[in-house]
């Protein structure tokens, strides 16, 4: 399991730790049925996903946003957290980070966006802030 947990980890970037845990998880589900196996508990084959991607430090906390707690609106039903993705330039690793409520979507297919993009009153760790407004004509909000 600890091998399957390391090749998802560097191979697949674009999942979350949890995300290749339910990967892994299945897949030795599905090739060993009920017999019985040695594994890796969920939060320590996660805390083995960051500590591989990070060099053996957990220095990427914005993975902690992931948490089911932190990812879904109050009523535990719908994401909030849209997109928590790395992008690197060279070997320097950035974030981008979406936030929304799904039941706007709708409203980003009208023909008129607003952006106001800001840099100087963001907190620590970020580096810009991109905010889309909308105007909703049925509401004339």
């Amino acid at each position: 399991m600890k091998l399957l947990i390391d090749t998802a980890a560097t191979s697949q970037r674009h999942l979350t730790a949890t995300q290749i845990w339910e990967m892994v998880w299945n897949d030795i589900v599905s090739k060993y049925g009920s017999a019985p196996i040695r594994a890796l508990k969920k939060q320590e084959a996660m805390s083995r996903v960051y500590n591989i991607r990070n060099g053996g430090q957990r220095a990427d906390h914005l993975r902690d946003i992931e948490q089911t707690d932190m990812a879904l609106l109050s009523d535990l039903r719908a994401p909030f957290l849209q997109f928590n993705t790395p992008v690197y330039e060279g070997t320097v690793q950035h974030r981008i980070i979406g936030w929304g409520h799904p039941g706007l979507y709708n409203l980003l297919k009208t023909p008129y966006l607003f952006l106001d993009g800001t840099f100087r009153i963001v907190p620590n760790r970020f580096s810009q802030l991109l905010v889309v407004m909308i105007r909703d004509y049925a509401t004339d909000l």
